[in-house]
């Protein structure tokens, strides 16, 4: 089999799907070859004979990236003997093994972020295996990481030990920490980056969800004040972190509901929180008079060209969480910021920013060289074993990118502010 030059990967998703073909076929001179999963095929029948894709390739397993059968491994043999010029695949699965598997097939993965598509020129980031740059020794967070990695490890013996008492969902639930999830992990490098600032100092998490960074800020700060309107959220962080983390406070309840806080916190976390505010402005301004006057702001939010889903729209807030995922809308953000739209906000609630940076990772580093290294030889088998093989996946991997372009995935978008005079 000769490889064409071009390989589209479908997503699940059928709007994202067709954005993505339309994106490729509209940017691409060559007709593409199509691969998709066996279980897609049905769902999928009338993008494939509307677009007039060169072969159609289906693998009949769960997900990209895990080879369970040998007809797959046979696919994956003859595309690394010839592999494509590029292979397309959407942002919004652009996740981890889907990558890493594309990447056995083609030269270069492009990654277009088709959820926005009222963009006339969508964001596209490329990636070719093997190119990250190792930055651990440059990470602000490098000195700490070890002690960051021994919390996450103390969390997930505490959410095993006590986690089968509650049913928590949400943007974050447990499940996705239990078992390594990069969107759920990558929090723990967020807060790392705001722990430097937190060392022995009085700090409040503002809409810390299920706690799981607060807990981190514990272990540096003096006294770690958790606030959330979520009552279960509430509660979740005082039967799991507290016993655990004595000066760590939860607190039902939003920034007004701290009695004599005004100006007496030295540190203000917003982690992945502002997007979810309906005026993020006033809150901000209700932000600023809690800092005491040489205070931190640390504020971290999905940067919009870099994020795979689209805001949800206020008449679609009671729709199903699963069919908006579904149309790569996210089920919990009303607000798409980023740096455009979020410095002036800053500086209208009179903050001065003092640092800015993006937050991206690639789950499974070693992986990666490991794969090069594989397809290089044309070693299919070792490919494979790699794909399916879990224990190289680390959070030390966020550490080990951090830089102001993203690879792929999803960016946040980082501010640490001082309050202004």
């Amino acid at each position: 089999m000769m490889a064409g030059k071009t390989l589209v990967m479908l997503p699940e998703s059928y709007p994202v799907a067709r954005l993505l073909c339309e994106y490729v076929f509209r940017e691409e001179s060559s007709r593409p070859d199509l691969l998709i999963l066996k279980k897609q095929r049905a769902g999928f029948e009338r993008i494939i004979s509307e677009f007039a894709f060169g072969k159609v390739h289906e693998i009949d397993e769960d997900y990209y990236g895990r080879i369970t059968k040998a007809e797959s491994a046979d696919f994956l043999r003859e595309t690394m003997r010839s592999p494509y010029d590029v292979a397309f695949f959407p942002f919004n699965t652009f996740r981890a093994n889907a990558f890493l598997f594309g990447s056995l097939l083609a030269k270069e993965v492009k990654a277009v972020n088709s959820s926005l598509y009222h963009k006339k020129q969508l964001p596209v980031v490329s990636f070719r295996l093997g190119e990250e740059r190792r930055l651990a020794a440059n990470t602000p967070w490098a000195p700490i990481m070890d002690e960051v990695l021994r919390t996450k490890d103390r969390i997930v013996d505490i959410l095993k030990e006590k986690g089968d008492k509650f049913e928590v969902s949400g943007e974050r639930p447990t499940f996705g920490i239990l078992h390594g999830f990069a969107h759920d992990l990558e929090i723990f490098c967020k807060y790392a980056l705001g722990a430097l600032y937190a060392t022995d100092k009085r700090v409040l998490d503002i809409g810390g969800g299920l706690g799981f960074g607060s807990f981190l800020l514990s272990r540096f700060a003096d006294k770690a004040f958790f606030v959330d309107r979520s009552k279960d959220a509430v509660r979740f962080v005082e039967e799991m972190w507290v016993e655990s983390a004595p000066n760590l406070v939860p607190i039902c309840g939003d920034a007004d509901a701290l009695e004599n806080g005004e100006g007496s916190f030295d540190c203000i976390f917003l982690m992945d929180v502002i997007e979810h505010v309906p005026d993020p402005l006033d809150f901000l301004n209700k932000a600023r008079r809690l800092l005491k006057n040489d205070g931190t702001l640390i504020v971290t939010t999905p940067e919009e060209d870099y994020y795979p889903y689209s805001v949800c729209p206020p008449e679609r807030w009671s729709d199903p969480e699963e069919k908006l995922i579904g149309e790569a809308i996210w089920p919990w953000h009303i607000q798409a910021l980023g740096e455009e739209k979020l410095l002036p906000l800053l500086k209208a609630a009179s903050f001065e920013v003092a640092e800015k940076s993006y937050t991206t990772y690639i789950k499974g580093y070693e992986f990666s060289g490991d794969l090069k290294e594989a397809r290089a030889r044309g070693d299919v088998e070792s490919a494979i074993g790699s794909l399916n093989d879990l224990t190289k996946w680390d959070i030390r991997d966020f550490g080990l990118t951090y830089e102001r372009d993203p690879y792929f995935s999803a960016a946040s978008y980082n501010i640490i502010a001082r309050k202004a005079a």
